[in-house]
């Protein structure tokens, strides 16, 4: 298992706990119609990560360019050092 999926999964786990999504797409923006994430919900949920990895939250979200699990997950696989 790659440490992109791990990421996506965890992500998604968090976001479902956020929210009560059942399922959520990889590649919809977080921020849209569909999910109606606000930023106070990913605030939370980027607090965690921050706490888990140990992550500079202000180079992360810098980073994030499209609120989407892959895009995070992609930065997380870049700023984590495991």
């Amino acid at each position: 298992m790659s440490k992109k999926f791990e990421f996506e999964e965890e992500l998604k786990q968090l976001l479902r706990i956020s929210k009560s999504i059942e399922n959520i797409d990889n590649d919809k923006p977080l921020f849209g119609v569909e999910y109606g994430f606000s930023s106070g919900d990913l605030l939370i949920v980027f607090m965690e990560l921050k706490e888990k990895y140990n992550i500079d939250l202000n180079k992360f979200i810098d980073k994030v360019e499209d609120y989407t699990v892959n895009n995070i997950a992609d930065v997380l696989c870049e700023l984590v050092v495991v």
